[in-house]
């Protein structure tokens, strides 16, 4: 209950096993006050957060309607994981900004997905 009023929780360069990225989806789905979420590049052990974490995080996000912006700088999707992007997008009418500076994903799709 101490983080109940959280806004903004920035995990940048934190090394987090799959299990990590599960309880961050867990809270995410039960917390009505995060407004952003930064977990730039170096958030896995594996040298940056990947597809099926990413699809771990956005499971979270379909039951969170607070979160405003999404911050995934520097870390590596292939087009599967950019297509989780642009749909949780499209579902979560909250999220208003996403970014992926650095990230290693097709540039188009990044363009849309951060318009």
């Amino acid at each position: 209950k101490r983080f109940s009023d959280l806004k903004e929780l920035v995990l940048t360069g934190n090394e987090f096993c799959p299990k990590g990225i599960e309880n961050i989806s867990n809270g995410l789905r039960r917390n009505t006050t995060l407004k952003t979420l930064v977990m730039k590049c170096g958030g896995l052990l594996s040298g940056g957060m990947h597809d099926s974490e990413l699809e771990k995080l956005i499971k979270g996000l379909k039951e969170n309607s607070a979160l405003e912006k999404l911050v995934l700088d520097g870390n590596s999707f292939t087009k599967r994981g950019q297509k989780a992007i642009e749909a949780c997008r499209d579902n979560h009418p909250s999220l208003k900004i996403v970014s992926l500076k650095n990230a290693d994903v097709d540039r188009s799709v990044q363009e849309d997905i951060e318009e």
